[in-house]
């Protein structure tokens, strides 16, 4: 894959305080040492387990020791065992040539199709500032605001030319 994006530093919340303290086991520590073939990969923070996803299990982590591509913050995204291979790979495709257009959406650094590593297909990308797109509707301003936001970035995206993109063909 391509280079990482860089993450923006400054005032968050730290997902690692939010959510449950389980994690997707040491299968997944296990899965990216012999990926990137670097046995010495290890959790600078371990995976926790943060609210989102409609169907989707999703998880906030950091590695050590790994190649740059891998480094900062990432995020896990679990898909459910149905369809999940192929949604995960059309995602994690999308994704990064929505990245590769300009859009700050996170890079999905990885794509994992068998079910056996975590219990579903799972993309591993990093994690992007910001917040939902439901949180930033709560906020009286975006009533307002939100229906040209959302018109002009349809319109920007119907501007890509897929023949040229790294859109996937499902998409």
């Amino acid at each position: 894959m391509q280079g990482a994006n860089q993450i923006k530093s400054g005032s968050h919340v730290d997902v690692h305080e939010r959510g449950s303290t389980e994690d997707p086991d040491e299968r997944l520590l296990t899965y990216l040492r012999e990926r990137l073939q670097r046995p010495a990969a290890a959790y600078l923070r371990p995976p926790v387990q943060i609210a989102g996803g409609f169907d989707t299990r999703i998880y906030a982590l950091q590695l050590a020791h790994v190649p740059p591509a891998f480094s900062g913050r990432l995020i896990v995204r679990i898909f459910p065992e149905t369809h999940g291979g192929p949604r995960a790979t059309a995602e994690g495709a999308l994704q990064n040539a929505l990245a590769d257009a300009g859009y700050l959406v996170p890079r999905v650094v990885d794509v994992c199709t068998d079910t056996t590593v975590l219990g579903g297909a799972f993309t591993l990308m990093h994690y992007v500032e910001g917040q939902t797109l439901l949180t930033a509707m709560t906020r009286p301003t975006m009533l307002w605001r939100a229906p040209r936001l959302l018109a002009s970035t349809h319109a920007r995206l119907h501007t890509l030319d897929r023949a040229r993109s790294k859109f996937p063909a499902n998409m």
